[in-house]
């Protein structure tokens, strides 16, 4: 073991990170110093130890963290697993060496070896408060999107935060894992001085009290909805005392399936078949019905139900056909909007993202004035049709609409969909760093999937950020048993990398 001293010692020549605009900087050499970090989980989890210290040395494992390339470890953990320090199960321990840890005990004895041997190796920290109870948060029944839990209230929450920044350096501390709305609790941004529902004023005093303690730490905070939406906190920067300090960092989590569209792929897919054939089949009724209708009449007077003057006299109907086809384009064209932000509305308020559905009231409500503005109108003219004209009036109208709405989905399906959808991180002029907490893949799946090519393209090129990325476990305790964990880029037994490429381009 090293003697305290000595780490006392190599903690004071540690890296001090400061802000300045979009980027982070080693205070030491006045240069950027990019966050390109790896998640290793398992302290936020049941066993309330990180993953592989069940079959491996914490020295292998930390060596084999360090020759990935990543210069940072984010380690998520629980406030349960803070507050209780919990003993753990010998066999979730037993690949430690009897050298290498003063204990392995309880959960905060091996969590001070990690951060040891990590440390050692020049690995910066950053710790995540991922949840209040221990265990997974990857499906809606297992849902923490709040600060303040039934158990764990809101200042459990900054103890815990208090703690760990007091018994460990760190270069961060991630106030918490993926915030969103949930049992009818609304998160706002500076909309009031509530710390239990406010995340600005929450993590105000998450700041104040960090800070109290190590005035060093970066105080990363995550956006609102699942960390995916940070244009409030772009348009009113805080907590103000980080940012004045250059401490502030926002950060966002991206996977493939993060776009609101992509959460049942299979369904969107069977309604953009179905909206294709709809158009076929509608357009070919209304040529149909279109050469019937012409072949029944040879004049335009006859072709169109003619109606009175004033004066007395008839005069054909026929130039309201073309009024009517412009309002049948009109009135599918906000049909469609109205049913795709109806949509978007639903998945946002039911996935917890309120400041999202926000965005789509206004689209909402303009789509369906003029919905109904054009359909008052069109009834008007109605009766002014044969048979034979409003069936030919129908299948074209339908067949728009089937039109429209696969021009809609298809451009859910391109790639200016994603990047536009990446816009509510706000990152042109941001006036503070991002780091992308979260995002990652199954190595097997990067070359062919596009979504996640586009994510790393605009992650690691367009805009240069720092990131950590999910996971370095190659194995994950679920229910009780281990299982693969198919996006860790260690193994099962961690005695070396699933793909060493694929390693190499993320931390190149």
């Amino acid at each position: 073991m090293v003697p305290l001293f000595l780490l006392l010692l190599c903690a004071a020549c540690e890296a001090s990170l400061v802000t300045r605009g979009q980027w982070i900087y080693d205070s030491r050499t006045n240069a950027r110093l990019r966050l390109r970090c790896i998640n290793w989980y398992g302290a936020h989890q049941e066993l309330f130890v990180v993953g592989g210290l069940e079959v491996q040395s914490v020295g292998a494992l930390a060596d084999l963290f360090a020759s990935s390339g990543a210069n940072c470890a984010r380690i998520p953990y629980s406030v349960e697993m803070v507050r209780n320090n919990p003993l753990v199960q010998k066999d979730a321990v037993a690949g430690i060496g009897p050298t290498e840890c003063n204990s392995t005990e309880r959960a905060l004895d091996v969590m001070d070896c990690v951060a040891e041997h990590l440390r050692r190796r020049n690995i910066l920290l950053i710790f995540n408060c991922h949840t209040s109870w221990a265990g997974w948060v990857g499906t809606r029944t297992e849902q923490q999107g709040l600060w303040n839990m039934p158990g764990y209230p809101t200042d459990d929450w900054l103890w815990s935060l208090e703690v760990v920044a007091r018994r460990y350096s760190m270069a961060g501390m991630d106030l918490r894992n993926e915030i969103h709305d949930q049992d009818g609790v609304k998160i706002t941004w500076g909309e009031s001085v509530d710390p239990n529902t406010d995340w600005l004023a929450a993590s105000t005093l998450a700041c104040r009290r960090i800070h109290a303690v190590d005035p060093e730490v970066l105080i990363i905070v995550g956006g609102l909805c699942w960390n995916l939406d940070l244009r409030p906190m772009m348009a009113r920067v805080g907590p103000v005392d980080a940012y004045l300090k250059g401490k502030l960092v926002y950060t966002s989590h991206i996977y493939h399936w993060s776009f609101w569209w992509k959460l049942e792929p299979q369904t969107f897919e069977d309604v953009r078949a179905a909206c294709g054939l709809c158009a076929i089949i509608a357009f070919a009724l209304s040529i149909i019905c279109t050469v019937n209708y012409m072949n029944r009449y040879n004049e335009c007077t006859k072709l169109c139900n003619p109606y009175k003057r004033f004066d007395g006299t008839e005069q054909p109907a026929c130039n309201f056909t073309t009024i009517s086809m412009l309002c049948s384009s009109s009135v599918i064209f906000h049909v469609c909007w109205l049913i795709m932000a109806v949509t978007f509305i639903q998945v946002s308020d039911y996935g917890g993202c309120s400041s999202l559905s926000k965005d789509a009231a206004w689209l909402v409500q303009a789509s369906a004035s003029m919905v109904g503005l054009t359909v008052l109108l069109l009834c008007c003219q109605m009766s002014r049709y044969s048979d034979t004209a409003f069936a030919s009036m129908l299948f074209f109208w339908l067949g728009c609409f089937g039109l429209s709405m696969l021009c809609v989905l298809l451009y859910l399906e391109s790639e200016k969909a994603i990047i536009d959808f990446l816009g509510i991180w706000g990152l042109d002029g941001r006036p503070v760093p991002v780091w992308v907490g979260e995002f990652g893949i199954d190595h097997r799946d990067a070359p062919t999937n596009r979504v996640w090519q586009l994510i790393w393209g605009y992650i690691s090129v367009r805009y240069d950020l720092d990131f950590a990325y999910w996971a370095f476990n190659g194995r994950n305790w679920r229910n009780g048993k281990w299982t693969d964990e198919t996006f860790g880029l260690a193994n099962y037994n961690y005695t070396g990398f699933r793909d060493q490429k694929f390693v190499h381009e993320i931390f190149k």
